[in-house]
């Protein structure tokens, strides 16, 4: 910038002063906003736009979600803060990073790893962003040693969620305990039927015999998790003080393993193209060394 200034200052005292000007911008840029939530049929439940695209788009799905179950927006409007906790309880919350990354000890235990006291829900908590849901998540390289995927092609959030069913209530989660963890192949047989096109995630481990650099491994997860202490209100009205286990999602270990895979993600869109596109020896070496996490 200092370059531009020096050089082309003119033109580059143009460009800053209009880039100032965004007051004309934001309202026009709220008008538009308007009219999508008008072709969505949400009108009603309008707001002035959030300044971030995050907290636009949230915006936009919340609406609809309330619309879908039958809240107005004025009754939207005048939900206490109680109420809206209790409303995304019963529809979202169950889904969410934050309930499936923490639980206490009252769990059933028998789904616990022994070693660390760590309950394997937490591992649906965690999403690898953009390269899960790549238009082209498997590009091979013509090369008898491997393939590459290229993790940027197409990150291709707007595109793939444009095209998503949003699903609104409790999920099914499936934990093995280690002793009766079976193999992906077993998974695909025994639950394919109530698998849908875009509506499961799991996480997967094990060892390979050929390479690959399609899965991305979550590597030593266990290790973060914390001990936490809430207070909460017990029959009687009185403050009691529990402990629960989190983990950190904020900070963690991530890399491709090539011949292993440790709580690798498999989505939809993975899964075909170990179905599809992989040859027929890496597919089984798939399918029968790869087991559900």
């Amino acid at each position: 910038m200092i370059e531009a200034l020096l050089f082309e200052p003119e033109l580059y005292h143009e460009y800053a002063l209009g880039d100032i000007r965004l007051y004309e911008a934001l309202l026009a840029y709220n008008e538009k906003l308007q009219e999508m939530y008008r072709i969505l049929g949400i009108e009603s439940y309008f707001k002035e736009l959030k300044l971030t695209i995050g907290g636009t788009v949230y915006g936009i799905v919340e609406s609809k979600m309330f619309q879908l179950t039958g809240i107005s927006a004025f009754e939207r409007d005048n939900m206490k803060k109680e109420e809206l906790e209790a409303f995304y309880a019963d529809h979202t919350l169950l889904g969410s990073p934050k309930y499936l990354q923490e639980y206490s000890l009252e769990h059933n235990l028998s789904l616990f790893n022994g070693n660390t006291r760590s309950y394997n829900r937490y591992l649906l908590s965690k999403c690898d962003g953009g390269r899960c849901y790549c238009n082209i998540p498997c590009l091979p390289k013509f090369s008898k040693d491997y393939s590459l995927c290229d993790i940027d092609i197409s990150g291709a959030y707007t595109s793939i969620m444009s095209n998503l069913f949003c699903y609104v209530g409790s999920p099914c989660i499936r934990i093995f305990p280690r002793q009766d963890s079976i193999t992906l192949r077993e998974f695909i047989k025994k639950y394919r039927k109530e698998l849908g096109d875009d509506n499961y995630y799991m996480r997967v481990e094990g060892k390979l015999k050929y390479e690959q650099d399609l899965i991305v491994s979550f590597m030593d997860s266990s290790k973060g998790v914390k001990w936490f202490k809430h207070k909460r209100k017990n029959d009687r009205g009185e403050d009691e003080v529990y402990k629960s286990l989190k983990h950190n999602l904020e900070s963690t270990k991530n890399k491709i393993l090539t011949m292993e895979i440790e709580d690798g993600a498999i989505t939809p869109q993975i899964l075909e193209v170990v179905l599809k596109e992989f040859s027929p020896r890496q597919r089984d070496d798939f399918l029968d060394n790869i087991i559900h996490s």
